[in-house]
C-alpha cells in the first residue's frame, strides 16, 4: 500500500476502535447499535477488497485535491503530515480521522494543540520543519472532510461502513457523554497537569524517531530553551502558591467592571464582568500570506481556464450573516490579532478571557479544554519602560512589572508555562502605543517573542484599534487577523437582559424573594430597550458596546439618550464630574465634595477644564497613555497656577490632593501599576484632548495641521470638529482640514479625515458648501494614483458611508452625483458594434519560457453585433442593499417576480448546496461581515442567481422610471461583451494596454490589500471604454455557460449542476493570472469572497 493508505487505514482503524468502545458504553442505547457495527467494521478491516477499495478511494481523494486545490504542493506538505514516523504522528493522524472523517462537528482546537505542541514540537526537535497550521488545516479539512468521504461513498464494497449525517451527529453526542464522565474526574487534575509540566522542565521528556521502527525514550532535551535550561528548581506547592497569587490578583483588577462616579445609586460601583459579557463576534480571518521554499518554476504556470474547488473551498467554515464567535477564533488561532474600533469590547473581551483560563472554565466557555496559563502583557506599561531601557525583553519587563504589583516570583510561573506550551499571552491595546515609530519598535519585540517561543505551542492573543494598525501591523504570516463586530438588536437584547439582572440584584442580600427580583428585572430590561429603540441615533450608538453601556448607564439617571456620539462623552464626563460633587454619607445624604487646601468645589466645570490640558499633555507626550504621578502632579500644578493663579506651593497642593481624589473616589483616571496613571479609557481621555483644543482654537487658527496627519490624534480632530456648535465653525474646521499640507506619504489624509468628521454630523449641522467640499476631496484622492493604496481605499470607505455619488441612481438611471461633483462621469460606458479580438492569450509553457507572456496568436478575431452600454463599476453593497429593500423586510423573496424558476429553487430550503439546508437563502453569504460589507465594496458572496434577480429587478425599475427603453434590459455580460469592454478592439492582455501590471493597476496579490477594494481605486488600470475594476478585485458572473464561451446570446437560467462562466482574476491572484481573457467556471450556486458581478443595458438580445 502506498504511505498515506496506511497511515489512513491503521488511523481509522484505531479511531473507530476506540469511539466503539469508550464512546458507545457511554451512549449505551439501542439507537448506537448501528453505529458502533459500522465503527467495529471500520476497526477490524481485513477483507482484501474492502482495503483495495479504501486505497483506490484515497487514490481518488487524493488526485482530486492535486487536480483542484489552488497550490498542489500545499495538498502534498500538508497530507505528508498523515505519514509521518513516530508515535506523535500516528497520534495527530488517528486524531485528524476522528475529528475530521468520523464527527459532524470537528474540535478544530484539539488538532490544532495537538499539531503545535506535540507534532511540530517533536518535529523541531529533530531539526525537521513542518508546515504552519494555517497551511495545513484547511488541506485536511477538504480532504478528510469532504474529498475523501466522496472517494469512499463511490467505492461499492465499503458503502455499508460508511457513517451517515445521523449517525455522526449520534457519535458526537456518545462522544461528548464520554468526555463529560471523564470531565467529572478530571477538573482538579488539570492544573496538576500544567503544574506537573511545568515542573518537568528545563528538562523536556520527549520520544525522538531515530529512524523507522526505532526510538529514544525519555531523553533530556536540552534544546530550543537557550537561557532557561538552567531554572532554579521550584517545587509544587511553590507553584500552586504563586498561581493563587497571580489569580487573585487578575480577579481583582479585572473581575467586575468599575462604575464608581458614574451614577448616584447606592452600591451601584462595581459590576462582575461575567455577568453582563455578551460575547462577542469577529470576521472570519482572511487567508494568511505564507512564505515557503520555491519549487521549481511550478508557480510560473499559466491556469488558462482554471476551476476553483468550490465544494472544497465553498463548502469550508465561513462566517455567517452576523460574523463567527470571537472565543471560536480563539480556539481555532493560535497567534491571533482583533481589530475594533474604540469600544467594541476588545478588553473586556480580553478579560473574560483570562477570567475564564483562571476559572478553569476555558473548556466551558472558550471550547479550549487543556489547562492554559492566561500572561497578561501589558503593551503601553511595556512601551513606556522601553523608554528608559531600550535593550529591554520582553521576559523582563514582565519580571519587573508584576514585581511593582507585589507579584516578585510570578516570573517563575510563566517562564514554565511558555516552556511546557502552556501559556495563552495576551498582548492588549497596541493601538495605545500612539507613536508610530514606537509601535514599529514594540512590534518588532513581540514578533521576536512570538516567534521564540511558538515552537512550543503556546498561544498568542493582541487587541488594537482599525485605525492606524496598517501604519504598524503586527506579521501577516504570523497572526491571523479579525475585525470585531457590532452588536445587532439580539447582542443588545442579552446585554439588556444581562445588565437588569445585574443591576437589581445588586443591594440583595440574604433569602431575596426571586419573583420579585425578577419582575423588576424584566422591567429593568423592558425599560431599557424601549429607551433605545425610540430613539433612532441612540440604537445606532447602541450597536458599539461601551456606547451602549453608557446609555444604559444615563438611563439609569432618567436622563434622555442622546444621539451623536460627542453629546454621549460630554454627557458621561459631565455625568462622572458632578457625581464626584454627590458622594452619599453613611445617612444617604449627598455631601460635596472639596479639595482639601483651599475648599475648591468639584463641579463639573471645574474637572474638565483641569482635566482637558492633562489629555491633552498625555496624548501628545506619553503616546502610552500613561504618566508617572509626578509628572502628573507637576502638570496639574500649571493648570492651578496658570488657569486658577495659585501660588506655586497651594498649586503642588491642590494638585496632590486632586490626585488622590481621583483615585480614591473616582474612576476616570486610574492606577495602571506603581505611580502610574491613565485614563479610564483611551475614548474619554480623546473626547477631553478634544476640548482642550477648543481653548486654544482661537489663538492658533492653523492648530489642526498639527494633528490631521497624525494616526493617533484621528479621534482628537473627529470629536473636536464634531463638538463645534455653529453650522460656520464646522465649514471653518472642515476647511481647515483640507488645507492641511501633506507628503508624499500622507497625500489624500486630509480628506478622509474631513469626511470622517462629517460622519459625525447631522445634514442640519453643515452646510451644503462645506460637504460638497469634502466630497469633491474625497472623490480626487480616489482618483490620484499619487495617493498611497490604503488611503485611497479609506477615501472610498468613507464615502460610500457618506453616499457615494459615483453610484447607479435607481430614479434616473444615471450617476447619482452627476453634475453636482467634480470627476463624477456617466455610469454608463457605451461600446459600439464591430470587430475585436478574443480568448486567452497567456502564452503556454512552451512558448513561455524565455519568450513574452503573451501569445496574440492564440486569440480569435470576433463581431459584436450590437451596440451596448456596461457598467463603469461591479455593483455595489449600496446599490444591491436597495434591491434587499424591494425583496422586503425578510431580505430575499421568492414570490417577487425577478427571480428565474431554478433561482427560486436555490431559495429554498435544500437548494443551495454550500450554505445552510435548513434555512431559506436571504441575504448575500457575507452581508455583515466587515471585511466586505462597505457600502462602496463590490458586493461579494452573491451566487449567479441572486445576479441574475438583481438585472431583472434593475430592468423593472427602470422601466417603471422612465430611464429604460421598454426594449432594452438590463442584464449580466455575456463572455463576449465583457471581453471586448476590458480588451478594446486591439490585442492588448490588459484593460490598460500592454504596459506589465502595478499595484497602481488593480488590486491584486501585490496591491497588498487582501480584500476588495471599493470600487474606482485604480483609474491607471481603467479600459478606454471607461470600465474600471475589470482585472483583480472581484471575479465577475456572465450571462454566458463555461462551454459556450464565444455564443453571442445571454443564458436566461442555469441549473445547479451548470458550469457558469465568470471573468477571473480577483484580489487574492498573483500576476501570471492577471489578463482580460482568463475565464473561470463555477456552479451557479457558489457564493464565495471573490464572486461579484456588474451589468450590462442593450436593446438587442433580450
Amino acid at each position: 500500500m502506498e504511505p498515506l493508505t496506511t497511515a489512513l487505514l491503521g488511523a481509522l482503524s484505531a479511531a473507530a476502535g476506540a469511539l466503539a468502545g469508550g464512546a458507545a458504553d457511554a451512549a449505551a442505547s439501542d439507537a448506537w447499535a448501528a453505529t458502533k457495527a459500522k465503527l467495529a467494521g471500520w476497526a477490524q478491516l481485513t477483507d482484501r477488497a474492502q482495503q483495495a477499495a479504501f486505497a483506490r478511494a484515497i487514490g481518488a481523494a487524493v488526485a482530486r485535491m492535486r487536480r483542484e486545490w489552488p497550490d498542489s504542493s500545499q495538498v502534498d506538505d500538508a497530507l505528508a503530515v498523515l505519514t509521518g514516523h513516530g508515535p506523535e504522528a500516528a497520534a495527530f493522524a488517528r486524531a485528524a480521522v476522528e475529528q475530521l472523517l468520523l464527527s459532524a462537528t470537528p474540535d478544530q482546537g484539539y488538532l490544532l494543540d495537538l499539531y503545535r505542541r506535540q507534532l511540530r514540537f517533536s518535529a523541531a526537535l529533530r531539526a525537521e520543519d513542518l508546515p504552519d497550521w494555517g497551511l495545513v488545516e484547511p488541506v485536511l479539512t477538504a480532504f478528510l472532510g469532504m474529498a475523501l468521504p466522496t472517494a469512499l461513498r463511490a467505492q461499492r464494497a465499503l458503502r455499508p461502513l460508511l457513517l451517515e449525517q445521523a449517525q455522526l451527529q449520534a457519535l458526537d453526542v456518545a462522544r461528548a457523554t464520554y468526555a463529560a464522565i471523564r470531565e467529572q474526574t478530571a477538573v482538579l487534575a488539570r492544573f496538576a497537569a500544567l503544574r506537573a509540566d511545568m515542573q518537568s522542565h528545563p528538562f523536556i521528556q520527549a520520544t525522538i524517531t531515530a529512524a523507522p521502527g526505532s526510538t529514544i525514550s525519555n531523553a533530556p532535551v536540552n534544546i530550543l530553551l537557550r537561557d532557561y535550561t538552567n531554572l532554579p528548581p521550584i517545587t509544587s506547592a511553590e507553584l500552586e502558591v504563586l498561581f493563587s497569587q497571580y489569580r487573585e490578583y487578575i480577579r481583582a483588577q479585572h473581575e467586575r467592571l468599575d462604575f464608581r462616579g458614574i451614577l448616584h445609586v447606592q452600591n451601584m460601583l462595581r459590576l462582575p464582568l461575567e455577568a453582563i459579557y455578551v460575547p462577542l463576534r469577529g470576521s472570519a480571518p482572511a487567508p494568511r500570506p505564507q512564505l515557503r521554499p520555491a519549487r521549481g518554476d511550478a508557480h510560473t504556470t499559466p491556469r488558462p481556464h482554471l476551476r476553483l474547488p468550490e465544494e472544497l473551498l465553498d463548502a469550508a467554515p465561513t462566517s455567517t450573516a452576523s460574523g463567527i464567535a470571537l472565543h471560536q477564533l480563539i480556539q481555532t488561532q493560535p497567534r491571533l490579532v482583533i481589530l475594533g474600533d474604540p469600544g467594541t469590547g476588545k478588553s473586556t473581551m480580553m478579560k473574560y478571557v483570562m477570567l475564564s483560563l483562571l476559572r478553569n472554565q476555558g473548556g466551558e466557555r472558550l471550547g479550549m479544554a487543556n489547562a492554559w496559563l492566561p500572561i497578561l502583557f501589558p503593551i503601553a506599561e511595556f512601551a513606556k519602560a522601553c523608554e528608559h531601557t531600550h535593550s529591554l525583553a520582553p521576559l523582563e519587563y514582565l519580571r519587573a512589572f508584576y514585581t511593582s504589583v507585589s507579584l516578585p516570583g510570578v516570573h517563575q510561573l510563566f517562564e514554565r508555562a511558555l516552556l511546557s506550551g502552556r501559556a495563552m499571552v495576551l498582548f492588549d491595546g497596541l493601538d495605545e502605543v500612539r507613536d508610530t515609530d514606537d509601535r514599529k519598535g514594540i512590534v518588532s519585540r513581540i514578533e521576536t517573542f512570538v516567534r521564540r517561543w511558538d515552537v512550543h505551542g503556546n498561544r498568542f492573543l493582541a487587541t488594537s484599534r482599525i485605525a492606524g494598525y496598517d501604519a504598524a501591523p503586527l506579521d501577516a504570516t504570523l497572526f491571523a487577523q479579525t475585525e470585531v463586530q457590532l452588536f445587532d438588536a439580539a447582542d443588545i437584547e442579552q446585554f439588556a437582559a444581562k445588565w437588569g439582572a445585574a443591576y437589581e440584584q445588586v443591594g440583595w442580600v440574604g433569602d431575596a424573594d426571586a419573583g420579585e427580583l425578577k419582575r423588576n428585572s424584566a422591567e429593568h430590561t423592558a425599560a431599557l430597550l424601549q429607551a433605545i429603540r425610540a430613539n433612532e441615533q441612540a440604537a445606532e450608538l447602541a450597536r458599539n458596546p461601551l456606547l451602549l453601556t453608557m446609555l444604559a448607564l444615563i438611563r439609569v439617571q432618567g436622563t434622555t439618550l442622546p444621539s451623536r456620539r460627542v453629546e454621549l462623552y460630554k454627557l458621561c464626563i459631565e455625568t462622572l464630574a458632578e457625581t464626584w460633587n454627590r458622594v452619599r454619607s453613611l445617612s444617604g445624604q449627598p455631601l460635596d465634595v472639596y479639595l482639601a487646601q483651599n475648599h475648591q468645589k468639584l463641579d463639573a466645570r471645574f474637572v474638565v477644564n483641569l482635566l482637558s490640558p492633562i489629555a491633552l499633555w498625555l496624548h501628545a507626550e506619553r503616546p502610552g497613555g500613561l504618566a508617572e504621578q509626578r509628572e502628573l502632579e507637576h502638570q496639574l500644578e500649571h493648570v492651578f497656577r496658570d488657569t486658577y493663579g495659585k501660588s506655586k506651593g497651594e498649586a503642588n497642593d491642590l494638585a496632590r490632593d486632586f490626585l488622590a481624589l481621583v483615585e480614591q473616589k473616582t474612576g476616570l483616571l486610574q492606577a495602571r501599576g506603581k505611580h502610574l496613571y491613565g485614563f479610564l479609557h483611551l475614548t474619554l481621555e480623546e473626547y477631553l484632548a478634544a476640548q482642550a483644543l477648543h481653548a486654544r482654537r482661537f489663538d492658533e487658527p492653523d492648530m489642526l495641521h498639527a494633528y490631521t496627519t497624525q494616526p493617533g490624534w484621528r479621534e482628537v480632530v473627529r470629536l473636536y470638529v464634531a463638538s463645534i456648535e455653529s453650522p460656520r465653525g464646522m465649514q471653518q474646521a472642515l476647511n481647515e482640514l483640507l488645507k492641511t499640507p501633506t507628503t508624499p506619504a500622507t497625500l489624500g489624509v486630509p480628506a478622509v479625515r474631513a469626511g470622517e468628521c462629517l460622519l459625525d454630523l447631522a445634514p442640519t449641522d453643515i452646510t451644503e458648501q462645506a460637504r460638497r467640499a469634502v466630497i469633491n476631496a474625497l472623490l480626487a484622492a480616489i482618483a490620484d494614483a499619487a495617493v498611497p493604496i490604503a488611503t485611497r481605499v479609506e477615501a472610498g470607505q468613507t464615502l460610500g458611508r457618506l453616499g457615494d455619488p459615483r453610484l447607479l441612481d435607481p430614479a434616473t438611471g444615471e450617476a447619482l452625483g452627476m453634475g453636482q461633483y467634480d470627476r463624477v462621469e456617466p455610469y454608463w460606458c457605451p461600446i459600439a458594434q464591430g470587430p475585436f479580438w478574443f480568448g486567452d492569450d497567456r502564452a503556454t509553457d512552451k512558448v513561455k519560457r524565455g519568450g513574452p507572456r503573451f501569445d496574440p496568436g492564440r486569440l480569435t478575431q470576433m463581431t459584436m453585433p450590437h451596440n451596448y452600454a456596461i457598467a463603469r463599476y461591479p455593483v455595489t453593497n449600496a446599490e444591491f442593499a436597495r434591491f434587499l429593500a424591494a425583496n422586503g423586510p425578510q431580505g430575499y423573496d421568492p414570490a417577487q417576480p425577478w427571480w428565474t424558476a431554478e433561482g427560486r429553487k436555490f431559495l429554498h430550503p435544500g437548494g443551495h448546496r454550500f450554505d445552510n439546508q435548513d434555512a431559506f437563502v436571504r441575504y448575500p453569504r457575507y452581508w455583515e461581515d466587515s471585511r466586505f460589507n462597505s457600502p462602496s465594496q463590490p458586493v461579494v458572496g452573491v451566487s449567479w442567481y441572486e445576479a441574475a434577480a438583481y438585472c431583472r429587478w434593475l430592468t423593472q425599475l427602470g422601466r417603471q422610471e422612465g430611464w429604460l427603453d421598454i426594449h432594452a434590459r438590463i442584464r449580466l455580460p455575456t463572455a463576449l461583451e465583457w471581453e471586448r469592454a476590458a480588451r478594446h478592439t486591439d490585442t492588448r492582455p490588459f484593460p490598460w494596454g500592454t504596459a506589465a501590471p502595478t499595484a497602481q493597476h488593480a488590486n491584486y496579490q501585490d496591491a497588498g490589500v487582501g480584500a476588495p477594494t471599493p470600487v474606482g481605486c485604480f483609474r491607471t488600470g481603467r479600459a478606454v471604454c471607461g470600465a474600471e475594476d475589470l482585472i483583480g478585485n472581484t471575479i465577475e458572473w456572465l450571462a454566458t455557460s463555461y462551454e459556450a464561451g464565444t455564443d453571442p446570446g445571454p443564458q436566461k437560467d442555469f441549473t445547479p449542476n451548470s458550469s457558469v462562466g465568470l471573468s477571473y482574476t480577483y484580489y487574492g491572484d498573483d500576476i501570471e493570472q492577471l489578463c482580460c481573457g482568463a475565464r473561470l467556471r463555477l456552479s451557479p450556486s457558489v457564493r464565495n469572497i471573490y464572486c461579484s458581478f456588474r451589468v450590462v443595458q442593450s436593446r438587442a438580445l433580450g
